[in-house]
């Protein structure tokens, strides 16, 4: 992160409400799908900007059973 920027790109497109979908890490914290983040299309948006210097990783492609398709960061 840098501080300022709340909304980011991601590679996988996603309908809005499918946060569930993903795990969000910033820094070493877990981000609450839906509170700390929603994702529309192929953009994340954060409802605090990460922090500077702050690593954010998506895990895309998550469903009931918990596994990992793919992975990006955004930092």
């Amino acid at each position: 992160g840098d501080g300022a920027t709340t909304s980011y790109y991601i590679s996988k497109f996603y309908t809005a409400g499918q946060e569930a979908e993903m795990i969000v890490v910033v820094g070493a914290v877990f981000q609450n799908p839906g509170v700390a983040f929603t994702v529309n299309n192929n953009v994340i948006t954060f409802t605090s900007a990460p922090p500077l210097g702050q690593t954010v990783l998506v895990f895309h492609g998550y469903a009931a059973v918990g596994t990992a398709a793919s992975t990006s960061v955004v930092s």
